[in-house]
């Protein structure tokens, strides 16, 4: 369970509410059972949170400090 924060041709972004980063390759179907890894790159994590607090504004409180509008 993530909500979809950027995507491009290599796969998407998702944030858990727990804040952690997820990534899902493009190479497979989309489902419930997609195979997924952990984001622990810094800048992607950065990536994330600035993609999530522009699409999704209302969520800005809660993102880490340091981020939100």
């Amino acid at each position: 369970m993530a909500l979809p924060v950027r995507a491009d041709m290599g796969g998407a972004l998702l944030m858990r509410a727990s804040g952690e980063i997820v990534f899902v390759h493009s190479n497979q179907e989309w489902t419930a059972t997609s195979e997924y890894s952990d984001v622990t790159d810094p800048q992607l994590i950065s990536v994330a949170y600035t993609a999530c607090e522009l699409r999704y504004p209302k969520l800005n409180e809660l993102l880490p400090d340091g981020f939100g509008l």
